[in-house]
């Protein structure tokens, strides 16, 4: 292959065939034709720009579902209760679900006393009756027929007798005769005095040996019935001892018996209770556990809203600048025909410009780093709590792994644009 320059003249030649072709595609009058020459082509093509009707692929829709789904999280977090609160609930609900342990109750074992009815004392002995001793009816009644007496000898004996001597000696009717009368009736009083004195000093002697005899009698009347009362009394009273001795040690045993049982049962009642406390204090630590969780989880949140606040930017930041780079794009259109028309005059010259255009590195960046994000983060999670090779897996394995695979695919995606 050649090509020919100019002469002295100035014209320019080239091979045939190299003419032959640059004729047919400018205006296609050659005799190996192409479809439609470059004029064609160009005419066709001006004013009939593709990126007209294009806008940037806006992430909205996207950004949005993302953001509902933060939304719709933070609120479950938001309804998540109090520490406190939580543990009151969950331990509430752990007593009501494993419920009380049903307390053990035995009945006291009870024994009737013994008892046995007293020894009924006989009926005391009669009391004797009293001698009765002198009355003052009496001793009135006897003084009276002893001065009766004496009246019926003065009147008989005594009286004729003075008055006689009185006669003889002619002094009846002198103040000696009633004096006699009444000296002989003095006497008549003081024997009768004398009598009844007497009479009343026997009386008393008698009287009160006869009290005495009485008060004896009495004595050992009441003697013979305290004893006999008292020894009832002793039988009773030996009875109620020995049935009391009896009594108190059979209340000693069932007591004792009731104590072991008591202390039995509350030993059951007690390691049951406690028992219940375990389970109950296992629910607290599940709380715990859930407690903790639920502060992994507002750090996620908090990681999750940031990087998602993050791309948005970005992916806001990609359409402003695709959309330039379209109405750039679109601005130079028909400049870039004519550029495509000047190629095609100038590779007979060899003379060709122009070049593929790319996509775009950070769109591609960011794609990729959102992969390898998801990914790492899918990972994560999936190990988190697991031991490898004797190493405990932390709760937040998911979001290294998401951190992680976020730099290795943004590489990718740089290295493969």
């Amino acid at each position: 292959m050649g090509s020919g320059g100019g002469g002295s003249s100035g014209a320019v030649s080239h091979s045939e065939y190299l003419e032959t072709v640059h004729s047919d595609w400018l205006n296609a009058s050659g005799t190996d034709t192409i479809e439609k020459s470059i004029t064609e082509v160009m005419d066709s093509a001006l004013g009939n720009s593709p990126f007209a009707a294009m806008t940037a692929y806006g992430p909205d829709t996207y950004i949005t579902a993302y953001q509902n789904v933060l939304t719709a999280y933070a609120a479950i977090l938001a309804g998540l209760a109090s520490p406190e609160t939580a543990w009151a609930t969950l331990h509430a609900q752990a007593v009501i679900t494993i419920a009380t342990p049903a307390v053990l109750v035995v009945a006291d074992a009870v024994v009737a006393d013994a008892s046995i009815p007293d020894v009924v004392a006989p009926a005391d002995i009669a009391d004797t009756v009293d001698v009765p001793g002198i009355t003052n009816a009496e001793i009135a009644a006897d003084v009276v027929n002893f001065a009766d007496d004496l009246d019926a000898d003065i009147l008989a004996n005594v009286l004729p007798k003075f008055r006689r001597g009185m006669q003889d000696i002619n002094a009846v009717v002198s103040s000696a005769f009633p004096i006699g009368e009444a000296i002989i009736y003095a006497y008549r009083d003081r024997d009768v005095a004398k009598h009844d004195s007497a009479l009343r000093l026997d009386a008393a002697g008698k009287n009160t040996t006869l009290r005495l005899r009485n008060e004896e009698l009495h004595l050992e009347v009441r003697k013979t019935n305290l004893n006999k009362d008292v020894q009832i009394g002793q039988i009773n009273l030996n009875k109620d001892v020995d049935i009391g001795k009896a009594n108190l040690s059979k209340n000693t045993s069932v007591e004792t018996i009731n104590l072991n049982k008591d202390i039995d049962v509350g030993k059951f009642n007690i390691a049951s209770m406690m028992d219940y406390r375990k389970m109950y204090l296992q629910a607290v630590e599940q709380m715990s556990k859930f407690y903790f969780q639920d502060i992994a989880w507002e750090e996620g949140y908090a990681r999750l809203s940031v990087e998602a606040n993050r791309i948005a930017a970005v992916l806001k930041k990609e359409e402003a600048e695709d959309q330039k780079e379209i109405e750039e794009a679109d601005a130079k259109w028909d400049l870039e025909v004519f550029a495509h028309g000047c190629n095609v005059m100038a590779a007979i010259s060899g003379g060709v410009s122009g070049g593929k255009v790319k996509g775009s590195k950070l769109t591609s960046a960011v794609g990729g780093g959102l992969t390898g994000a998801a990914a790492g983060y899918a990972v994560g999670t999936s190990v988190a709590g697991s031991t490898i090779s004797g190493m405990q897996i932390g709760a937040n394995a998911g979001y290294w792994g998401a951190a992680i695979g976020a730099v290795l695919g943004a590489a990718y995606g740089l290295l493969s644009s």
